[in-house]
């Protein structure tokens, strides 16, 4: 259902750039485009056109997701999703995960992320401990079939939505200038 509602609606990216190229983002490269904000890596589009213009920039582009856009559902975490994961990390990178837990196992300072309220929440508090860079972390949420992340500002605004994205080939992004 998340999904279908993605796929309806018209997602909204500014940018300081009139011919930006999506398709070869680098996820650290571009702090305009992959942003590090609380919400992790990837390109932020809005729900909201006029956010688009004031926070990123003059160029606005609209996007539509495919039907193959895969959403990380807004599920709570898993002890087994967790540990895919973690799997999805470099030997580098899980040695030093885990040796900020010294007397635990990998399933067991797993479980410490395992009561976070969403997937989401849980992957990005791993991405703060496990992952060295915003292209590993994004190479991960790929390479586990997600596309994006939809997010509500419900606190804030009902109507407000960001939609952030790691997949870009699986958007028809259209400029709108």
């Amino acid at each position: 259902m998340l999904e279908a509602a993605t796929s309806r609606r018209l997602w909204y990216h500014g940018d300081r750039s009139p011919d930006r190229n999506f398709r070869d983002q680098r996820w650290d490269r571009d702090p305009a485009v992959s942003s590090l904000l609380a919400e992790g890596p990837g390109i932020y589009f809005t729900s909201r056109i006029e956010e688009a213009q004031q926070w990123y920039g003059p160029y606005l582009y609209a996007a539509r997701t495919s039907r193959r856009f895969r959403l990380l559902p807004k599920r709570r975490p898993t002890l087994a999703a967790l540990y895919a994961f973690y799997g999805q990390a470099s030997p580098e990178d899980q040695e030093t995960f885990l040796s900020n837990w010294p007397d635990y196992t990998p399933r067991q300072a797993l479980s410490r992320y395992a009561n976070a309220d969403t997937l989401h929440d849980a992957f990005l508090g791993l991405y703060r401990d496990l992952f060295r860079d915003p292209d590993s972390w994004v190479q991960a949420m790929r390479s586990m079939g997600y596309d994006g992340v939809m997010l509500s500002m419900m606190h804030r605004d009902p109507a407000r939505y960001f939609l952030i994205v790691w997949s870009p080939e699986k958007l028809d992004i259209r400029p709108m200038f």
